[in-house]
């Protein structure tokens, strides 16, 4: 199992992760933290086993994963910023087909700003926001941003999920996690809230199918009329073991 540090650097043990992180964003390595629970699940609790445990029956299939990228940086339009994806895992199922996944760690951070207020801070001439925006909602939802009947909607579950079809366009699966750590700094409130808003995202998709506790929707392939699906999951994770709940 490869794990690459994004852009390069390679991960081989827990004090790896934590000085190539620190050394590009040192302020939100913290103990008990989003960025230091996903590295001490991955490198210190068997985390890529039990994730691929947990999403194999989402699939149908068992998975066995043969790369990562901790903070990967995805590309999902025209525009210059990428979608930064936590971890991104690309393997194989036993029956051979490709599967890739990107992960979103939280304790109890919030999904960041709704699509309302990205859209409100968009207004000034020459902003690409309002048309980024636009293209997601096209992409992830088949409808303008007008027609989106929930604009407490998250932004950043919106580019998450059009990131995971083109992290890897070709795969044959593509899943939307979210780790969710349960630990001694975790406020039940706010973690409370968080899964309210993931569900309040699934619910906003016009055709999905629910199984094993995740949803499948369409989402279309950038630059072309084509949708594959994307399952969205949420996983808790406390004592370094994994549920669907």
């Amino acid at each position: 199992m490869k794990i690459q540090f994004y852009p390069h650097g390679e991960i081989t043990t827990f004090e790896d992760w934590k000085k190539l992180f620190t050394q590009k964003d040192a302020k939100n390595w913290k103990e008990g933290r989003s960025a230091w629970s996903l590295a001490n699940f991955i490198m210190r609790q068997d985390g890529v086993e039990k994730l691929a445990q947990a999403i194999s029956p989402i699939i149908g299939e068992k998975i066995a994963f043969d790369h990562a990228i901790v903070e990967h940086v995805i590309s999902f339009d025209e525009y210059q910023r990428g979608s930064h994806r936590d971890l991104s895992l690309t393997g194989t199922t036993s029956s051979g087909k490709t599967v890739f996944v990107t992960v979103e760690a939280k304790v109890d951070e919030p999904f960041d700003i709704t699509i309302r207020e990205y859209y409100a801070s968009g207004s000034k001439d020459g902003s690409k926001q309002r048309p980024r925006l636009e293209g997601l909602c096209q992409r992830v939802l088949h409808r303008s941003y007008g027609n989106v009947g929930n604009k407490e909607l998250r932004y950043q579950l919106l580019h998450a999920t059009a990131a995971t079809v083109d992290g890897a366009p070709e795969a044959d699966y593509h899943l939307m996690v979210v780790l969710a750590f349960e630990n001694g700094q975790s406020d039940p409130v706010k973690m409370a809230a968080n899964k309210e808003n993931f569900l309040q995202f699934l619910a906003e998709f016009p055709a999905k199918m629910e199984k094993n506790n995740a949803v499948t929707a369409d989402v279309q392939l950038r630059g072309s009329d084509k949708t594959v699906p994307v399952a969205l999951v949420y996983l808790k994770v406390k004592d370094g073991e994994v549920n669907l709940k």
